[in-house]
This record gives structure tokens, C-alpha cells and sequence, in this order.
């Protein structure tokens, strides 16, 4: 209908508990956009590549679009800001996806429940991604306990409130 779910130099956030769903939704959205010949940028810290491009055949995707515009990274170590910047300029990137907020903080000794960290992390990462133009979508976790769930990712509060893009929360009906 034209209506967008996610927004062109934004960041997104798609929260919610374990299996939910989350990285299949992003796969979804990376899934239409290596089918329309559109480059994308995976910033993997929770799966591997054999996993997502499994699940992106799974979802239609040909070898030779995955091949040709997936840009797939599994950082060992924080990226310093010169990498990010080489990554960028590698290909002009429509959609990136960060999936696994947490373990991203982390790797950067930064604490997720922080809202200075969270702040310092969303410039150097996300925020910088999609200055670039990219749609970008960090995937995050909540609470485990529904009770203290809420509207928020699990830690600081700055994780919606440095959403520029929409967050979308996730809700665990029955396991895949």
C-alpha cells in the first residue's frame, strides 16, 4: 500500500524476547532488498554466515544476489571507526542490519544499561551507518520477566529515545 516500515538514513529497532522472530523479520526486509539488486551491509555479532544466507535461500534469495550484494561481517573486536568507514565505502549500502545490540556494546567495552554508552554507541555505529543512507536495524533483546518488559530494549532507556527510524517490538506467541 506504500506505506513504509522501515525509513531510507534511519535507525529501527526491532526488540523483543528470544525466538521471536526478530532477525527472521530483518532477514525478511534484507531478503526484498538483495532481490531487488539493492546492496546491504549484515553486521553479524549473534549467528554466522552459514546461518543467515540458509535462511535467506530459505526466503528466495539466489546464490548470485547473495553473492553480489550482501556485505556480511562477523566482528571479533570493536570496530575501530576507520573499518566502519572502509566498510561504508565499499558499496552504497540501502538496508544495514545490527544484529545483536548487546553483544555490539559489549565487544566495545560498553555497558548496555548505560544511557551514555548507549548514546556514544548509537553515533559511532548505527547512527553512522545511516548517514550513509541505509535503512538501519538494530536488533535487541528485552527482559526476560513480560512484567518488566515495557516499551524499552533490555538496558538504558536512550535505546528508544536515539531511535530515529520506528522501533518495533516483538511478542513471543508459540516457537517456530
Amino acid at each position: 500500500d506504500g506505506t513504509r516500515f522501515i525509513y531510507p538514513a534511519r535507525v529501527h529497532w526491532f526488540q523483543g524476547e528470544s525466538e521471536s522472530l526478530k532477525s527472521w523479520a530483518a532477514q525478511i526486509v534484507v531478503a526484498e532488498q538483495l532481490g531487488a539488486g539493492n546492496h546491504v551491509l549484515y553486521i553479524d555479532l549473534e549467528d554466522d554466515d552459514r546461518s543467515v544466507v540458509s535462511r535467506l535461500g530459505v526466503l528466495g534469495v539466489s546464490a548470485d544476489d547473495i553473492g553480489g550484494f550482501l556485505t556480511y561481517v562477523r566482528p571479533d573486536e570493536p570496530m575501530r571507526a576507520q573499518d566502519l568507514d572502509a566498510l561504508l565505502a565499499l558499496d552504497s549500502y540501502v538496508l544495514a542490519v545490527i544484529d545483536g545490540v548487546t553483544e555490539a556494546m559489549t565487544l566495545d567495552q560498553l555497558k548496555y544499561a548505560d544511557n551514555s554508552d548507549i548514546a556514544t554507541w548509537l553515533r559511532a555505529l548505527p547512527k553512522k551507518v545511516a548517514r550513509s543512507g541505509a535503512a538501519t536495524i538494530c536488533i535487541d533483546h528485552v527482559t526476560k520477566a513480560p512484567e518488566t518488559q515495557g516499551r524499552y530494549a533490555i538496558g538504558g532507556q536512550h535505546k528508544l529515545a536515539g531511535t530515529t527510524g520506528a522501533a518495533y517490538k516483538f511478542t513471543l506467541l508459540r516457537p517456530l
